[in-house]
């Protein structure tokens, strides 16, 4: 890695309330976007670029073995050439600290930037919507991610656009407040990845940056109350295709995360999903993965609903009666196989080990994993139809498209919203 390090930051975000939520979001979003103490807008993102590599600050979740337990956090991380550390963190330090929450058209323009950016994202790739609202359902990390950052958040947006024109007072005075609930050392968190030499540098320069933070308590919020979507959900769009989603955490198909299934669901795309959803019914894509905390099908840019739905139905059965040898299962082990043996880059494979470690995964967890791929047997292959039988009956069902197209199939869905109509 020569010259360079990757460093990140996680700010402890939890002292922050439910109903403050999206003026984080936001917070985060305009950390680096606004004049400082000692720079104009212009300046800083020029200097962002030069030293930060254009890094912004965001929002995410450090989640702990089911994902119900997890720490929010506020995290910015950049690449940069160590002889230039020190301009580095002094930038971030700017950024943190001297901040000016004051500059009202500017924050509207940022609102409005994201109200465009998130309406055309919804409507024209929405598959991150449907995968985020969907899998809310399976444990509160995930519902606090989406309701962060998704349909909610774009609400709150489009009120606060209004607010910003007619009494901007209060929306600044929420952002101002961010600044105490976050700006906070405790609980923080600083990784590196770099040459061994270069560790010291890191250690002994960001105490510049750490101890310019105030050491505050933080008092805890509690996140799993969060409103959720409906277990089985309808979004009308302006669009011509659908985009269709089932899964469930394992503990509602009854059965725990197994390296055994990744191969399982090799065969399962390539000789029914596949074949059926893309071939068959014409969508551009369809997607079967195995997370570490659940299972989700999803067709891409499908024609259809019903249809689509009516072939997950048929997962049982195709497991239990689908003719294949050990020989022809061998061929997705090894592809399973080299799939999670994977080597990732240097410094990103520093960053990943220690969120690994963040997480409370092990290297014995990874080397449990493949021995699980290598042991899978044909038999695991039929023993899954009870797995998916419960997918059916217990798993979360969520489409996005066209008005006409849901309400033809509006008795699958418990509730049915609209954005754009």
């Amino acid at each position: 890695v020569a010259e360079t390090g990757l460093t990140s930051l996680l700010l402890d975000t939890s002292a922050v309330p439910s109903e403050k939520l999206h003026y984080l979001q936001l917070y985060s979003s305009l950390l680096g976007k606004l004049d400082t103490q000692k720079y104009t807008r212009e300046k800083l993102n020029t200097l962002s670029i030069r030293y930060l590599n254009g890094a912004g600050f965001r929002l995410s979740t450090i989640p702990q073995k089911d994902w119900n337990d997890f720490a929010p956090v506020m995290v910015i991380s950049w690449p940069g050439l160590m002889g230039e550390y020190t301009e580095q963190l002094d930038l971030v330090k700017e950024i943190l600290l001297h901040t000016k929450f004051t500059d009202n058209a500017t924050i509207l323009d940022v609102v409005k930037s994201q109200i465009a950016g998130m309406k055309n994202q919804f409507t024209n790739n929405p598959v991150n919507l449907l995968i985020t609202r969907n899998y809310a359902l399976a444990n509160n990390c995930t519902n606090y991610q989406n309701y962060i950052s998704q349909l909610e958040y774009y609400d709150f947006l489009v009120k606060l656009e209004q607010a910003l024109q007619t009494n901007s007072y209060d929306v600044l005075s929420g952002l101002k407040s961010m600044h105490g609930l976050v700006l906070n050392r405790t609980n923080m968190i600083t990784m590196f990845s770099g040459n061994e030499n270069n560790i010291k540098k890191y250690e002994e320069a960001i105490m510049s940056l750490v101890q310019a933070l105030p050491a505050k308590a933080v008092v805890m919020q509690d996140y799993s109350k969060l409103p959720r979507p409906a277990k089985k959900e309808g979004i009308a769009m302006d669009t011509s295709v659908q985009y269709n989603m089932l899964s469930a955490p394992y503990e509602r198909m009854g059965t725990e995360y197994n390296g055994k299934l990744i191969p399982i669901g090799l065969v399962i795309n390539e000789n029914y999903i596949t074949p059926k959803i893309r071939f068959g019914y014409s969508a551009y894509d369809n997607i079967v993965n195995f997370t570490s905390t659940g299972f989700m099908l999803i067709s891409y840019r499908d024609p259809n609903i019903r249809e689509t739905f009516d072939v997950y139905k048929g997962l049982p059965a195709f497991v239990k009666g689908f003719e294949i040898t050990q020989e022809e299962l061998n061929r997705y082990i090894l592809k399973a196989f080299g799939t999670y043996t994977a080597k990732s880059g240097e410094l990103s494979g520093g960053i990943d080990a220690m969120d690994n470690y963040l997480m409370g995964k092990t290297p014995e967890d990874r080397l449990k994993l493949l021995r699980e791929i290598k042991s899978t047997t044909v038999q695991d292959l039929r023993d899954s139809a009870a797995m998916f039988e419960n997918l059916l009956k217990n798993g979360a069902r969520s489409t996005v498209g066209s008005a006409e197209k849901i309400s033809t199939a509006k008795d699958l869905y418990d509730s049915i919203l609209s954005f754009g109509q």
